[in-house]
């Protein structure tokens, strides 16, 4: 039986100190399933776009509906100042 949500933000509040404290496993333990929880199919890169060109630089992932362009989302470390990335 697939995780509910629930049980996934119980488990993250569980594990997430252990994670590496590096972006990259931000976003595969934490930013990829909550967005496949929350019912996006981060398999589909025309839903769930990664490294999203916008205004002369990148977001990390760009969430479409159809032909739009509905969030852009910017993982951090979870120990990263973020006031220095507001832009």
């Amino acid at each position: 039986m697939p995780e509910s949500f629930e049980q996934f933000l119980s488990r993250l509040s569980r594990e997430a100190v252990n994670y590496p404290p590096v972006e990259e496993a931000t976003k595969q333990a934490i930013i990829l399933p909550l967005l496949d929880h929350l019912g996006w199919n981060v398999y589909n890169v025309n839903e769930v776009v990664p490294e999203f060109s916008v205004e002369g630089g990148r977001v990390d992932y760009c969430l479409m509906v159809g032909p739009k362009k509905s969030a852009f989302l910017e993982v951090k470390r979870g120990i990263e100042e973020l006031e220095r990335h507001e832009k």
